[in-house]
């Protein structure tokens, strides 16, 4: 999927602990201390956001 295709309603927000606070998704629980623990130790900005897709390559 490329990311013109993605609309506000697939996006989700999900507290420090992985729950869901806005959105329809379910958050991945075993990806989640990868991607929490990078995200909390950036000090800097208020808020954070990461995409995550199972289309990504490493």
């Amino acid at each position: 999927m490329h990311f013109s295709q993605i609309k506000a309603s697939d996006l989700i927000l999900c507290n420090h602990i992985g729950e869901v606070v806005e959105g329809d998704y379910p958050v991945n629980r075993a990806r989640l201390p990868e991607i929490i623990i990078p995200l909390c130790c950036r000090t800097s900005g208020k808020a954070k956001c990461l995409n995550l897709s199972p289309y990504a390559a490493a």
